[in-house]
């Protein structure tokens, strides 16, 4: 917090209260793997490394201050620079996706990408062919989780159409959402 008064968005903080709650309904438990992509300011990391599990980091963010907050918070935790949709390092030897026990992200809003990406990704993670970055990124972290999921979304994700409400639907049938919670408008700097 006291690096975030400073740095006046260079990188996106979150409120303490939100990521305490992202950590209780990831159910963390020490020992855990959790997976931090896009935690550019290791809040997520810290706060699973104080309960004993074990984070890991992609972040397309080429700064070092991802680094330099595990550092001060005395975390030795793996973070890689990466967009971790494009090019995952979290690999196994065989080159197939890591799985964490649990995920805890907040990717940046309205991010899109390019639409042969979903088309010729090589884990198979993306049966929606879209351009739409919360489409993609969630069937990321779906796809290198074991256990939970807790990722902070745009609310367009629960109305919009197309590849939106395909992937909706499909977590509804396969029994894969617990929970769905509407935040407060202007809890995040970076969008109303």
């Amino acid at each position: 917090e006291s690096l975030g008064s400073q740095a006046q968005g260079t990188f996106p903080l979150l409120p303490r209260e939100l990521v305490e709650l992202m950590v209780e309904l990831g159910e963390v438990k020490s020992h855990d793997s959790v997976y931090t992509p896009w935690d550019t300011s290791s809040q997520f990391s810290i706060a699973v490394h104080r309960l004993g599990a074990i984070p890991y980091t992609e972040t397309p963010e080429r700064q070092n201050v991802t680094r330099l907050v595990q550092l001060l918070a005395n975390i030795e935790a793996p973070v890689h620079c990466t967009d971790p949709v494009v090019q995952p390092t979290a690999l196994s030897q065989k080159g197939g996706l890591v799985q964490f026990d649990v995920a805890l992200a907040c990717p940046p809003f309205g991010m899109r990408y390019e639409r042969d990406l979903s088309q010729q990704d090589q884990w198979c993670r993306f049966p929606e062919q879209t351009t739409s970055g919360t489409v993609l990124v969630v069937r990321h972290l779906l796809a290198q989780t074991k256990r939970r999921v807790v990722v902070l979304v745009p609310s367009t994700l629960l109305s919009g159409a197309g590849a939106e409400a395909q992937l909706r639907n499909d977590l509804v049938q396969r029994g894969m959402i617990h929970a769905v919670l509407a935040m407060p408008k202007g809890l995040l700097r970076v969008t109303g």
